[in-house]
């Protein structure tokens, strides 16, 4: 039998103590109210067999509109079906997904680690099973297109990421990426535009099955674009948890009052700068008939360093990103990782809740997820050459 940790007496002692984190967070969730988002979908299906608009947050009992495209409405409307009974089940549904992702991705004797990830990483996992977010599918369809990345099928890859682009836009930036898969310039390019045409395709279906809604559609939209700046904006708090919101707090930018344009741009010369660090890093110590995945897991962290709109549950995306660099480490760094981007998190996700009230103002803490990202990035970058491993 393989072991699944090199230094038993060190890193199952990390493991451990991450798995305890993991376990106190989401003590914190079964005991609170949780899957709003769960019945923000399965209202919204209800409004629109009435006839309404989900995208109107006065036809919604809660008052949160509908965000995502109209064609979707028919799969939430079987998921919310009483057989199915998605808004109180959501957790067992997701519980099977994340498993079925983490087999898509891992070794079969590291699959204690990638539960890990998947699970409590960036407390991205907690965060969607105690919203119920549709997040979970996109990872899912990001866990295929990593699955067709190893495979060397770049078409395949940028299929599946097209379609989660289609369907929740921001991962259509991640789609640049495909030109860092293993292989020759033709089938990079011919992956890119495999992806844009599903990506295309899948959108333009989603908006034809609906086509009354399309209009409310595109304004939500619009809407949602347009909240990142001017009065009124989505400003960084623990639930906008995003990088150039981090970088805007720390330079003293009232992103609330104005425009985000401040701290995306610090957020994209920290972004720059660290890649141009891993790209020296791989260029080094990487061998030229090296047909990993090292380089595109780091571009997902380095891409989503500049994203407004990561969501605490948006990190859940990246769980495959982070076990890729973890496998990329020594044993000691091993356990430095698990640190920063498993417990770090899941104890600030808890802390933030019942520690002191002078912890919901600090900001390590608002915004840890960001930061562990950060911390993972630099971890990995003082690790010894993967020669050495």
């Amino acid at each position: 039998m393989k072991k699944i940790f090199p230094l038993p007496r060190t890193e199952i002692l990390i493991f451990t103590g991450c798995l305890a984190a993991l376990v106190w967070a989401v003590s914190f969730v079964a005991a609170h109210n949780r899957g709003w988002d769960a019945r923000v979908y399965c209202a919204a299906a209800e409004v629109d067999r009435s006839g309404g608009n989900p995208y109107d947050p006065q036809l919604m009992p809660s008052s949160l509109p509908y965000v995502y495209p109209p064609g979707l409405l028919p799969f939430i409307s079987w998921l919310c079906t009483s057989a199915l009974d998605f808004e109180n089940l959501y957790g067992f549904y997701y519980l099977i997904l994340v498993a079925g992702t983490v087999w898509l991705w891992t070794p079969g004797h590291q699959w204690p680690v990638a539960s890990l990830f998947a699970f409590g990483g960036l407390a991205g996992g907690v965060w969607t099973f105690w919203t119920g977010n549709l997040e979970i599918f996109w990872l899912v369809l990001v866990s295929f297109f990593y699955r067709a990345a190893s495979n060397q099928r770049p078409a395949w890859a940028g299929f599946w990421l097209g379609i989660a682009a289609a369907v929740k836009l921001m991962p259509a930036v991640y789609l640049l990426l495909i030109l860092l898969l293993p292989g020759t310039a033709a089938d990079k390019w011919r992956g890119l535009a495999v992806g844009l045409f599903s990506m295309a395709f899948v959108w333009t279906g989603l908006l034809a099955l609906r086509p009354h809604l399309i209009d409310a559609y595109l304004a939500s939209l619009q809407l949602s674009l347009s909240g990142m700046r001017g009065p009124g904006a989505e400003y960084g708090s623990f639930d906008h948890p995003a990088f150039p919101y981090f970088m805007a707090a720390l330079a003293g930018v009232d992103s609330s009052a104005g425009d985000l344009v401040p701290g995306f741009l610090m957020s994209l010369v920290v972004a720059l700068f660290l890649g141009g660090l891993c790209a020296q890093k791989l260029r080094k110590e990487i061998p030229d008939s090296y047909t990993g995945l090292l380089p595109l897991a780091l571009g997902f962290l380095i891409l989503s360093l500049c994203m407004p709109r990561m969501k605490p549950y948006s990190f859940v995306l990246l769980a495959p990103s982070l076990f890729i660099l973890w496998n990329h480490l020594h044993a000691t760094r091993k356990t430095w990782f698990l640190l920063v981007t498993v417990a770090y998190p899941l104890l600030a996700f808890r802390l933030f809740y019942d520690g002191p009230p002078i912890l919901k103002s600090f900001l390590p803490i608002i915004y840890n997820q960001p930061l562990a990202m950060l911390g993972g990035i630099l971890v990995w970058l003082q690790g010894k050459p993967l020669s050495d491993k």
